[in-house]
């Protein structure tokens, strides 16, 4: 598992984990996780968003295999997006967030054509090959290295919009109210993005 800043920067916070397990389990077992859940992680204080007095949480984003808590979010299930438009527009800016995380992991393996194919080794020396690689890579973005031009290439991603499955679960009030005032904040003059609307419009094309 790994974290990323907006500059495409791997940081790395845990590697060891196997496709048996579930991404929701193996994050609350890392030691990223750990620290989260039992609140001795040092998060910064809650600050206002741009524009709003409204004082939020900092918060890490998810997909649905992962909980809601007050410091994870995970988007809105599918049942619950039907005639919400702000549930939508919160779904779709969850997911234009995650993409930073994807795309990295996609720029790794642009890089690193290696990890395209199977790996015919033991886990411990896969565990070395992936911190190798995101070593690698900070490396060469630290040095200023010429990329090659699709490999910074993003693409717009309605993932947010899908028919989120149910995946049911225990959450606080505390946790679903923070997604709440996010989705509300998204929707205000002080938080949307202008060409937010036709993306849920759009989303919901492809849907039909």
């Amino acid at each position: 598992m790994a974290l990323v800043d907006a500059d495409l920067r791997f940081i790395t916070i845990d590697v060891g984990a196997y496709g048996k397990n579930n991404d929701g389990g193996i994050f609350k077992n890392s030691a990223l996780g750990r620290p989260l859940n039992g609140g001795t992680l040092n998060i910064p204080g809650p600050k206002k968003l741009p524009g709003s007095d409204t004082l939020m949480p900092h918060v890490i984003v998810g997909d649905e295999a992962f909980p809601l808590t007050t410091n994870l979010m995970r988007p809105y299930p599918g049942i619950q997006l039907r005639n919400n438009n702000n549930k939508k527009i919160y779904n779709y800016r969850h997911s234009r967030a995650r993409r930073c995380s994807e795309n990295a992991f996609g720029v790794l393996c642009k890089k690193f054509r290696i990890f395209f194919k199977k790996l015919h080794v033991i886990p411990e020396h896969l565990d070395k090959i992936i911190m190798a690689g995101t070593c690698l890579h900070n490396f060469l973005r630290n040095d200023k290295c010429s990329w090659q031009p699709d490999e910074l290439q993003q693409t717009e991603v309605l993932q947010g919009l899908d028919r989120i499955r149910n995946m049911g679960g225990y959450c606080t009030r505390d946790a679903i109210n923070v997604r709440d005032k996010f989705s509300e904040y998204f929707s205000t003059p002080e938080g949307l993005v202008p060409w937010q609307n036709e993306r849920i419009q759009r989303g919901r094309r492809q849907l039909q």
